[in-house]
């Protein structure tokens, strides 16, 4: 999966949204499965807001609240119109197997569609395209220029004024639009992907994938291969990060391989004496298997997250 956010903002924006990302109000910005294309092969949510709520989300902020910090955050709601340490409440990411270029990035926000849309109108070769009743806007994206040669597009459109589309190619946006609007269809409420949007309380990170292909022969990649299924989530669970990854096997007998590899990782991790972040990682780890379904579960002591982040204590300034 090749990163999608940082060629497809405009200007300064990318820059400035990865970093509010890391940063931790209100309504939470759960999945929304009618938002996701139903041909996707993977999708993955961030909810901000939700991450905000947990003791690691709230020294972040703490931290991006800070006195010295709060001249670059100025600066950014002058260009964005929000204050990305509160107006920005949830990223999602999803496309088909088949088509990465074709993949979407969607930042659910506090947006100013003029403002946004003047900031497009300035970078270089910017158009415009009617989709129905809503623009896709595109530009050349000097970054990827820069490393692909050519003259490579970034595309965007802005949804109802809340959400911020972006991909590389003009039918990922319009594709996106369509399912938004509803004439596309977005994932079922059940069924495929079914864990995805069903979260339980405290989850900030979702993702799923189904039928894993790539021309990679690696060992890992090979293995996970014989998956139908994998999904993913990072949850709050009082003063502990939580996580878990599910891998659904295609036949019974591979689970088992599944949990052996995955518990070979957190091996590999613990024996890394020289790396406090991999030792503690693997000390934390647990994997087990059933018929069809390996499972890889994290239960790590928010204060260890604190101390490889430099971020204070609770309590400490």
């Amino acid at each position: 999966m090749q990163p999608i956010i940082r060629p497809l903002l405009p200007i300064g924006a990318c820059a400035t949204l990865m970093l509010a990302l890391s940063a931790p109000s209100t309504p939470a910005a759960s999945v929304d499965r009618a938002a996701i294309g139903a041909d996707a092969g993977w999708a993955l949510h961030l909810d901000v807001d939700a991450f905000r709520g947990t003791g690691l989300g709230k020294q972040v902020l703490a931290v991006l609240k800070t006195e010295e910090r709060e001249p670059v955050f100025q600066f950014l709601k002058t260009i964005l119109s929000f204050d990305p340490r509160d107006g920005l409440h949830g990223l999602t990411l999803y496309g088909r197997v088949p088509a990465p270029n074709e993949a979407v990035a969607m930042i659910y926000a506090d947006l100013d569609a003029e403002k946004l849309t003047a900031m497009a109108a300035m970078a270089e070769d910017y158009r415009t395209i009617p989709h129905g009743t809503q623009t896709i806007h595109h530009w050349v994206d000097n970054d990827r220029r820069e490393k692909e040669g050519g003259d490579p597009r970034t595309y965007a459109a802005i949804y109802q004024g809340r959400i911020l589309i972006f991909s590389r190619s003009e039918k990922g946006v319009a594709s996106a639009l369509d399912v938004l609007s509803g004439t596309r269809p977005g994932l079922p409420a059940d069924g495929k992907f079914s864990h995805l949007g069903h979260p339980g309380a405290g989850v900030f990170i979702q993702a799923a994938a189904a039928k894993l292909e790539t021309p990679d022969k690696n060992f890992v990649v090979s293995a996970l291969q014989k998956a139908e299924q994998a999904w993913l989530e990072v949850r709050d669970e009082g003063g502990k990060i939580g996580g878990s990854l599910v891998v659904r096997a295609r036949q019974p007998q591979a689970a088992g391989q599944f949990a052996d590899l995955l518990g070979g990782v957190g091996a590999m991790l613990r024996l890394q004496a020289e790396n406090p972040i991999a030792v503690g990682l693997g000390s934390h780890l647990t994997s087990q298997a059933t018929d069809r379904e390996a499972a890889w579960k994290l239960a790590l002591p928010e204060t260890d997250l604190f101390k490889w982040l430099d971020l204070p204590l609770p309590g400490n300034p």
